[in-house]
């Protein structure tokens, strides 16, 4: 199929069961490089799983997942080029900012000489410059997003995945952080995927949103079409 080798991401016929119940169904869609998805949908509906096939957390029962145009059913999350930020954060509390951010590059064996220029060049990209050195609990709710935002993308991935990582924000800084997503992602132009269950996120971030439901696809559909 070619549109498998243009898509940044595409899903074909994907179903996910957990014994008689049946989370994902049939699910397909194509998302083409450097744009910017929601997967929106109420709780229940099938949209994290959809998620944690893509990243290589649950493998799908029928159907295939591409990256760039190669099937990864088989290929163990650690060796997709994945960046990934959840709602629990998962920083290091005894880290550093800067720690933090330089965790997967050393993981990934980067060149030790290159790293300090690389963690401070994604932590400027962040507005985090100045903060090198705090601890996670010295900083607020809002800096630890674009820590974790930093440290998802430092070792440029080819593939950005947020999973509800701004519900346990308070409003304002909610709504200050989905225009953050969107300039990050922008100015990187990586392929993201966004899943929520805010109708006004996935309007304000998104090039393209699916809205799920019962484990099914409703719509897919640019944002315009969408609110239209």
């Amino acid at each position: 199929m070619t549109e498998n080798k243009i898509a940044a991401v595409s899903a074909i016929n994907v179903e996910m069961q957990f014994g008689d119940f049946k989370a994902v169904k049939n699910v397909s869609f194509s998302l083409a490089n450097s744009q910017f998805l929601t997967i929106l949908g109420p709780s229940g509906s099938g949209k994290t799983t959809l998620l944690r096939m893509i990243a290589g957390f649950l493998k799908p029962t029928q159907g295939n997942i591409f990256i760039n145009g190669n099937t990864v059913n088989a290929v163990a999350p650690n060796k997709r080029s994945i960046g990934m930020v959840f709602q629990k954060l998962a920083l290091f509390p005894h880290m550093s900012a800067a720690d933090n951010v330089a965790f997967p590059l050393k993981m990934r064996r980067f060149d030790a000489k290159t790293i300090p220029d690389r963690v401070s060049q994604y932590l400027k990209l962040v507005r985090l410059d100045g903060f090198e050195d705090r601890r996670i609990n010295e900083l607020s709710g809002g800096q630890q997003q674009r820590v974790a935002i930093a440290r998802a993308l430092v070792f440029e991935p080819d593939l950005l995945l947020l999973d509800e990582p701004l519900a346990a924000l308070d409003r304002k800084l909610r709504e200050e952080m989905q225009l953050e997503f969107r300039r990050i992602q922008k100015e990187l132009g990586v392929t993201t995927i966004n899943v929520t269950h805010d109708q006004r996120e996935a309007l304000v971030v998104s090039d393209q949103i699916i809205v799920m439901e019962n484990g099914e696809i409703q719509q897919d559909a640019s944002p315009t079409a969408m609110y239209r």
